[in-house]
């Protein structure tokens, strides 16, 4: 079926071009050729249709010339309209858990009669065959369109990440270019265990084989599986039924085992039991910008999110996106350790990209993972979350009821057409993203501003000394509950001079044994028979000589290395055992058992402690309360372990410490409640910055920080947007305009594509002046040049769209801000408004000062129409 109806298939892509071009009239001339056939047309309510036949037309493209799709390749003797079939697909786009034998269901209630399962197999068949023919039209589309590139719609969907401005094409009104961005782009990826499909039952045969190959959403798998085998699998907990073919580890396995992967593995464990065998498409792992707009789809097969995945993420990240991307996973903490350790490593590293975690998952990492790797103290970050895949998983978990049980083909099928209307609906939402982090980061500055002033006030601090006492808690927590280099380096020292006396005194003892085995009166002779032994005499010197050489060689090699361990140490003189730092380092030799279990357990303790203080803000949400809780329960475990450590070695000393309760240890709430702390060598209490209220001021000024951050990225894909909106609407203009020019059929459904796209963008407009009538904006609209573009064409409308030479757009003109913007117009029969509680005004009145030229657009794509 599937051969028969692809030997024809670009007949009916012609057929349905034409049919959307010019429509043909409902007479019918009983002269000319024409046949009767049965067919479901859910708006007419039609049971037969006659179709006249074209003398070079088969019945199934003189079906689609008509506006009907046949059910059969070949004679078909029932016919479903083009317009019921769209209203199918378009019910899909926006609620993806329909299905086809609800929709059958549906006809058959239209046409008051009884369903059969032969109705939805009937639907299926030609709603498959439509979307062949449409995605066909699309790539037609695209090619006039100059978006048939490789990788296109990952460089270009989303204009606030990937269009950068260079400068206006006006020399007269030259601006600057965009400010530099600490990171290029923002991504996130994460896998997603909804999307399964149920492997085969039995010895049942499969007979859909076919593959969704042309996808640009789909990485294939032969690129993914090049990463298969970078890093080895760790042993599994007994208790996880691991996959049949789950080879070439997770995404942590290429690092040193942590806190923050035990917590995830321990997370993921739930997910993989009992799952494997019985499905063998068991998800997806997907990658997408900071705006929500989807990067790439990976298939998982047969297992969980194996590290293959996410490196195959990150070698398309090196290979396409510009440099220093900012990569959030929420284990990103310990997978970069395994990128690094991958073929990709020395790529990563040049390219200056990162990994970090997300703002949620990064809540249950110990605290010394927050401290580097959370979105709130990186740099340049702003005020994103890096959460975009959980929106994006939990509006595609409606997708798993129709993919469980579908061919490859159909749930591939399925979930590209599903997120190709995600994105769209994520680019129309761009300009209120926007409009929003704006908002709120204003409102952050305006609040926060306000009252650390007033907390530094009242305690007598600087901005630099909450910034130094920022560095020094990053210092404190990196080498907490290690060694220090210098007792490391001591009791190494000490160690050897100790071994290096043991050694010279056994030397004194062994050359004193030597000459002393000479008789008193010792004078020369010959060798004599007697009462003298002269070969054992001769073995014994032998062995005392052979063991004083051995003696003065290793002193002189114990002499040598502790004479080189004083220079790099900067000892002045040799340590004697009446020096305070030798008798220090006795001490500290003596009790380090107790030294190392005292330290391990501080770490722990100073950590949970700190992770409440952050769990009883007040700002921090329920969910993210409950996330931190669940990940100090399983914290406290180790502190229980710490416990039991530090007693056994507490009861080891001279005299023995007394031991630490478990029950109150769990229950500290307050530094000052850990009193062991007084004893261990880096006692936190001590600190300034311990206290509450100056923790909260260096969180208010992270805070402050990456507001402004949020500011200055804002301004820059403000602007991007603005100018990706002109440069398109040229190209809609000038595309049409050859279409037209012509003749070509493909005409009439650009102009539909084009249409649509320009009411998205009118919309932009409308919330990009309001963005610029803020109150704080420090922004920039007027119209740039993409870099690497030439200066863009004059529009064949009467008036430009755009104002290309349009003054700077700031805070402090407010005129500036209308006539940056009047070039596009809001046209009134659009009735768009802004009281759909996104942030704009609530009158829901168009502002006069959008009024422009978008009317002409307007004008000449509804005549290009006709």
């Amino acid at each position: 079926m599937h051969a028969n109806w692809n030997s024809i298939l670009p007949d009916l892509v012609e057929a349905y071009i034409n049919w959307q071009d010019s429509p043909p009239t409902p007479d019918c001339d009983e002269q000319l050729p024409h046949f009767t056939i049965d067919v479901f047309n859910i708006f007419t309510l039609q049971t037969t249709v006659t179709i006249i036949l074209d003398e070079e037309a088969s019945s199934p493209r003189a079906l689609l010339r008509n506006g009907y799709l046949g059910t059969s390749p070949i004679q078909p003797t029932l016919a479903i309209s083009l317009s019921t079939l769209e209203l199918f697909r378009r019910i899909q786009l926006f609620k993806a858990s329909f299905s086809v034998e609800a929709f059958a269901k549906l006809m058959c209630h239209y046409y008051k009669i009884a369903y059969r399962r032969h109705y939805r197999a009937i639907v299926a068949d030609a709603y498959e065959v439509y979307i062949t023919i449409l995605r066909a039209v699309q790539k037609r589309v695209d090619r006039v369109l100059g978006r048939d590139v490789p990788d296109w719609r990952v460089m270009n969907a989303c204009p606030p990440c990937g269009y950068e401005v260079s400068s206006t094409c006006d020399e007269s009104c030259i601006l600057e270019d965009e400010p530099p961005m600490t990171w290029s782009r923002m991504v996130c990826m994460d896998g997603n265990m909804s999307l399964k499909r149920i492997a085969s039952i039995g010895a049942r045969a499969r007979g859909d084989l076919r593959v969704l190959g042309d996808s640009d959403y789909f990485l294939p798998s032969s690129f993914v599986d090049q990463f298969a085998n970078e890093v080895r699998s760790h042993k599994q907990d007994d208790n996880v039924d691991a996959p049949p073919d789950d080879t070439g580890g997770d995404p942590t396995d290429g690092a040193d085992p942590s806190q923050c992967t035990k917590n995830w593995k321990a997370s993921a464990s739930e997910d993989k039991k009992g799952m494997w065998g019985i499905f063998d498409e068991t998800g997806i792992f997907a990658s997408a910008c900071q705006h929500g707009m989807i990067l790439w789809l990976i298939n998982m097969v047969r297992s969980g999110e194996l590290a293959k995945y996410p490196l195959a993420i990150a070698a398309k990240i090196i290979d396409v996106l510009p440099q220093k991307c900012l990569n959030g996973y929420d284990i990103g903490c310990d997978f970069a350790k395994t990128l690094q350790n991958s073929s990709l490593g020395e790529r990563w590293r040049v390219h200056g990209s990162r990994c970090c975690v997300n703002a949620f998952h990064g809540c249950s990492h110990n605290y010394w993972c927050q401290l580097n790797h959370h979105p709130n103290v990186i740099v340049g970050m702003g005020i994103e979350d890096l959460e975009t895949l959980e929106h994006v998983f939990s509006a595609s978990n409606q997708l798993a009821s129709i993919t469980r049980y579908s061919s490859p083909y159909h749930r591939r099928l399925a979930i590209e057409q599903y997120f190709q209307q995600w994105d769209a609906e994520k680019y129309a939402n761009l300009s209120v993203m926007i409009y929003n982090n704006y908002v709120q980061a204003l409102n952050i500055i305006e609040t926060d501003t306000l009252a650390l002033n007033e907390a530094m006030s009242s305690m007598h601090v600087t901005v630099d000394m909450l910034r130094q006492w920022q560095v020094e808690e990053h210092e404190y927590f990196r080498t907490l509950g290690r060694e220090a280099p210098w007792d490391v380096h001591a009791m190494a020292y000490v160690e050897n001079l100790q071994e290096l006396r043991s050694l010279r005194a056994q030397l004194q003892k062994a050359s004193t044994q030597l000459v002393n085995s000479i008789p008193a009166g010792y004078t020369f002779a010959l060798p004599q028979s007697g009462s003298v032994n002269y070969n054992a005499e001769t073995s014994r010197m032998r062995k005392a000589e052979t063991e004083r050489r051995y003696l003065v060689e290793w002193e002189r090699a114990l002499a040598i290395e502790c004479t080189e361990m004083e220079l790099h140490m900067g000892i002045p003189v040799t340590w004697e055992s009446t020096d305070a730092l030798y008798q220090e380092t006795l001490r500290y030799m003596a009790n380090r058992t107790y030294e190392r279990a005292l330290d391990k357990l501080q770490q722990l303790v100073v950590k949970r402690l700190f992770e409440l203080h952050k769990m009883n803000l007040s700002q921090t949400a329920y969910r993210v309360r409950t996330h931190i809780s669940k990940s100090l329960q399983k914290r406290c475990k180790a502190i229980r372990t710490a416990v039991n450590s530090y007693n056994k070695a507490a009861a080891e000393l001279n005299p023995p410490r007394a031991p630490l309760d478990w029950l109150k240890v769990s229950h500290y709430n307050f530094l000052d409640e850990f009193e062991l702390l007084k004893d261990t060598r880096n006692d936190v209490r001590k600190r300034p910055w311990v206290r509450p209220d100056a923790r909260e001021m260096m969180r208010q000024l992270r805070r402050l920080d990456r507001a402004n951050e949020e500011i200055d990225r804002c301004n820059v894909q403000a602007r991007r947007l603005y100018t990706a909106i002109a440069d398109e609407h040229d190209q809609f203009l000038r595309v049409i305009g050859d279409l037209k020019a012509a003749e070509d059929p493909l005409h009439g459904i650009a102009v539909e594509y084009c249409e649509r796209r320009l009411n998205v963008n009118v919309r932009h407009i409308e919330r990009l002046h309001q963005l610029a009538s803020l109150k704080g904006f420090t922004g920039n609209l007027s119209r740039g040049r993409r870099k690497g573009a030439p200066p863009p064409t004059p529009s064949p409308s009467a008036h430009p769209p755009i104002a290309q030479n349009g003054p700077n757009v700031t805070a402090e003109s407010p005129a500036g801000n209308a006539a940056g913007l009047t070039a596009y117009n809001i046209p009134s029969h659009n009735h768009i408004h802004s009281d759909d509680g996104d942030g704009g005004d609530s009158d829901g009145e168009d502002d006069d000062e959008t009024q422009g030229d978008v009317g002409n657009l307007v004008d000449f794509m509804g005549n290009a129409s006709r």
